[in-house]
């Protein structure tokens, strides 16, 4: 049993303030009213919460007067409440966690900048604070929040429907919160049931007020360049569409030595026998799963493998425990040993990944310099199926705490870089071609 059992969401992230502010073991006086203004919440709330926690056995009231007559309520917790709230992960962690960020949750202060440059400050309901409230509470350093599913989130908010689940996510990307999401899928031979994860925009103002030793390199397009133009796995699913029918018969009778090949997977094509594994390209619904695993890999390669990534490939294989995201165990038998149905398939991958890992490793060398070695690196997903990339972000750790580069590509030609601890600078024509060259997987010169 959870504290919050049969708790709305208002009733939730109510309880959760008072905690965070009188504590479990020490009684409290305040009236309802005084209670529903300090925690930005109503009097109907304030009296639901604390009748379903008096019938739970988990609070004594006791009324008081002051010298004005005016009722006040003494509440206690009782051990009940505290042995229950032991047990109740999410509660706790929010109740006791220290991260400025949700004290500022509390107060209802949340900024966002308009694009006319002028910030504004909006007011959120309970609901949308509590639903940011679970990010934040399961967020890594980078701002990823993994191993969530709907359900999940669903039931730390007290029950919520999938249309609901929707209009709260909505909520936290019109205000800039949540960069972006790669929803979970079920997938047959690949996957199996994934849960989907969620990326914080660590810049918002929210989080300003966090000391983060993370830094950004984020790129804006206002340009249409070839390297952005496509993603490997939208290649990979074209490339499948050209060579199969709808009945998933291959159909092409020319030479695939010949094929005219996406430049984003030309050269990984050339070690396996691509026939074979196409067919796992053919879903398009799959594509976001199937480009976050590769960049996910990539990932961690920069982190791992950075002094390497242009040694031997032997030297940067995928990990196992990244092996066994994409491939159930259910379907293993598919993929490992010679003579397996998909054998080509985990090299292939690890061909992609490594190359990608190659290209951003280039990217952030041209921006940092030679010298640059991160010590982690997270590349946020980017690129949906048939849209070009208006933006790449590329997290990352090293001796610069908390730095971030913002790269402005425009359509007259110029580059302008804007760093954190420098002034900003244009580049020319040239630095474009350069930098669309490695988006290309080239290596820069």
């Amino acid at each position: 049993m959870v504290v919050s059992k049969g708790l709305n969401a208002e009733c939730i992230m109510l309880l959760i303030g008072v905690v965070r502010t009188y504590g479990s073991e020490e009684s409290f006086s305040i009236d309802v009213l005084s209670l529903a203004e300090k925690f930005l919440s109503t009097k109907n709330t304030v009296i639901k919460l604390f009748q379903s926690l008096r019938q739970s056995g988990y609070v004594l009231t006791e009324e008081a007067f002051n010298s004005r007559g005016r009722g006040k309520n003494i509440y206690t917790f009782t051990q009940d409440f505290r042995d229950e709230l032991e047990k109740d992960s999410f509660i706790k962690n929010a109740c006791e966690n220290d991260n400025p960020a949700i004290d500022i949750l509390f107060k209802n202060k949340v900024v966002i900048k308009k694009s006319c440059g002028v910030d504004s400050k909006i007011m959120l309901r309970s609901s949308n604070r509590l639903f940011l409230l679970i990010f934040i509470l399961h967020a890594d350093e980078f701002g990823v929040v993994s191993n969530l599913s709907i359900a999940d989130i669903s039931k730390l908010m007290g029950g919520i429907s999938r249309d609901r689940f929707k209009s709260q996510l909505k909520a936290l990307y019109d205000i800039g919160v949540i960069k972006c999401h790669v929803s979970g899928v079920t997938g047959k031979e690949l996957f199996g049931k994934v849960k989907g994860k969620y990326y914080l925009n660590l810049t918002h103002q929210l989080f300003e007020c966090k000391k983060t030793e993370t830094s950004l390199l984020r790129l804006n397009f206002n340009i249409i360049l070839d390297g952005i133009a496509s993603t490997e796995i939208t290649a990979l699913h074209l490339l499948y569409r050209s060579l199969f029918d709808f009945n998933g018969n291959y159909t092409y009778i020319g030479s695939l030595e010949r094929f005219n090949y996406s430049t984003l997977i030309a050269e990984s094509i050339k070690k396996v026998e691509i026939k074979k594994i196409l067919p796992l390209f053919k879903s398009k619904a799959l594509h976001d799963q199937l480009q976050l695993h590769l960049l996910e890999n990539a990932s961690e390669m920069l982190s791992n493998n950075w002094e390497v990534l242009e040694g031997g490939e032997s030297a940067r294989v995928i990990t196992d425990s990244a092996w066994l995201k994409i491939v159930p165990l259910t379907k293993r038998e598919n993929f490992e040993g010679v003579n397996s149905i998909y054998s080509d398939f985990r090299p292939f991958i690890n061909s992609l990944s490594i190359r990608i890992a190659q290209k951003y490793k280039s990217l952030m060398l041209y921006f940092f310099g030679d010298d640059f070695n991160p010590s982690k690196v997270a590349l946020v997903p980017h690129g949906k199926y048939g849209c070009f990339t208006r933006c790449i972000e590329i997290v990352y750790n090293d001796s610069n705490k908390g730095k971030i580069t913002d790269v402005l590509i425009d359509n007259k030609g110029l580059v302008t870089i804007n760093d954190s601890d420098k002034k900003s600078k244009a580049e020319s024509l040239i630095a474009i071609k350069e930098i669309d060259k490695i988006l290309l997987s080239h290596e820069s010169s």
